[in-house]
């Protein structure tokens, strides 16, 4: 008997499966949270297969996120609740975690798609300087003008959200 090892378990799909699975079985045809990205939805109902997706891609961009990123940036906020929490957080570092919220925001509207998404840093470098950032940003008292150099970043949007230019498959 040949045992085929070339295929492997896919830990992410594995979790979310079981997670939705758990909704299914305690929600079916009610409303209920998206696992792993917040929300709602209604097991039964709702496109589950966009959404496991979704959240696959969520999860592998946070592990993604950890092994590329600053270690002060951690870690990459991938639903609605952790978004929120980030962008509006008043700690040490606020506009670090409001660019790491918008990071998040970001990659989440481009359906994390880590291939064709900018960098962490050239994201950071496109907020601090657009014109669209919020004062606080651009007055930038943490410094983070020395580590990201501020240069436009095309596809930034007024929203600090970044789409794909017109007639590009990948960021520059």
């Amino acid at each position: 008997m040949t045992i085929n090892t070339s295929m492997t378990v896919d830990p992410f799909r594995v979790q979310v499966a079981r997670l939705f699975a758990e909704c299914r079985k305690k929600h079916l045809g009610q409303c209920c949270e998206i696992p792993v990205l917040g929300g709602s939805y209604v097991p039964g109902e709702d496109d589950e297969k966009k959404l496991k997706k979704e959240a696959v891609g969520a999860l592998r961009a946070r592990e993604w996120f950890e092994n590329n990123a600053p270690a002060d940036a951690q870690p990459l906020p991938i639903s609605c609740r952790e978004l929120e929490d980030r962008r509006y957080t008043h700690g040490d570092h606020p506009v670090l975690d409001f660019c790491v919220a918008l990071y998040g925001f970001s990659l989440s509207v481009n359906e994390f798609d880590l291939a064709t998404h900018p960098s962490f840093g050239d994201f950071v470098s496109g907020v601090l300087a657009s014109e669209y950032s919020p004062d606080f940003v651009k007055e930038d008292d943490e410094g983070l003008g020395k580590r990201y150099r501020p240069r436009a970043l095309p596809g930034l949007n007024e929203g600090l959200c970044w789409n794909p230019p017109k007639g590009k498959c990948a960021a520059t």
